[in-house]
């Protein structure tokens, strides 16, 4: 009566896994990147009175640019699965199973990935006996505001934020040009209306040329650390300093509001965007390893 099951989530489970973590029930009701047939939930006491959600689980479609040209005429589905509480483990184990077995039995045409940090061992020994294997890695880089002697107002240099009023065809259009696959267009709506994601650009005759979105790394709209991500500039506007002026105007503001440190991943093999973000007060603070699933697992 009181086992640990996984079944399919219905709207009866919403307000209990609202209670349980708000964020992964605001993700699953409101990113259209989330296939809903797959969304499962890790249940305690199903037939009980009172049953418990112990974890989460689902697929979700392609993260946009993170679908590296290196990975070109692959399509992708990231897993991404939590388990709650004292059955953390146990339940991050069974939904895992399961999210492969959907995977297995409808997206084959697929490749399933998901992340690791490398300092996690045990994580990343767990996903491997259930048949990943590492094919590259990122770099999260983070940046301390507070101490940071170059950022100060530069009155020569502007910029437009978008928030919901972002022009996401002009936006895609620029942002697939400079990393040869576009953002997802769900995932922006996303961040922009729930994250309170905020995009800066710079605009030159009409068109986007650069841009960086930035959002809080907490439910907290306040929140000290924010994410600085989608950093692109179009090619034919890059070494002209146009994406390091945005970048510094970017973290002049988020100061200016009370952020206090920002972050950022990039792919380990991007030298160029590495250099830029040293160069712009950013330190190299973990690792994140990408794994594709392979058969032979589970």
């Amino acid at each position: 009566m009181n086992e640990l099951t996984i079944i399919p989530y219905t709207e009866k489970f919403r307000d209990l896994l609202k209670k349980r973590d708000p964020a992964i029930a605001s993700e699953i009701e409101n990113n259209g990147d989330i296939i809903a047939s797959t969304v499962i939930l890790a249940v305690r006491g199903l037939s009980s009175k009172k049953p418990v959600i112990s974890g989460a689980g689902y697929l979700i479609r392609g993260l946009g640019s993170y679908e590296s040209s290196a990975y070109e005429g692959k399509r992708f589905l990231h897993a991404s699965f939590t388990g709650f509480g004292k059955d953390e483990v146990f339940a991050s184990d069974m939904l895992l199973d399961r999210l492969i077995s959907i995977y297995r039995e409808k997206y084959t045409d697929h490749t399933l990935r998901l992340w690791c940090r490398a300092r996690n061992a045990v994580y990343l020994d767990f996903l491997i006996a259930k048949g990943f294997c590492v094919e590259n890695t990122m770099l999260v880089m983070e940046c301390d505001l507070t101490d940071h002697p170059e950022l100060r107002e530069r009155p020569d240099f502007s910029a437009t934020e978008f928030t919901t009023d972002l022009p996401m065809d002009e936006y895609l259009l620029s942002n697939g040009e400079a990393f040869g696959i576009p953002d997802s267009r769900n995932d922006m709506l996303y961040r922009l209306k729930y994250l309170d994601a905020r995009v800066f650009a710079v605009c030159t005759n009409g068109s986007i040329t650069a841009a960086v979105t930035t959002w809080p790394l907490s439910e907290d709209r306040f929140s000290s650390l924010h994410a600085t991500e989608n950093i692109f500039c179009m090619p034919s506007k890059r070494r002209q300093g146009i994406t390091s002026s945005l970048l510094y105007h970017v973290l002049y503001t988020l100061r200016s509001r009370g952020v206090t440190r920002v972050s950022l991943n990039v792919y380990g093999n991007n030298r160029a965007a590495i250099d830029l973000y040293l160069r712009s007060g950013y330190e190299v603070t973990d690792t994140l390893l990408e794994l594709h699933l392979h058969e032979g697992g589970i």
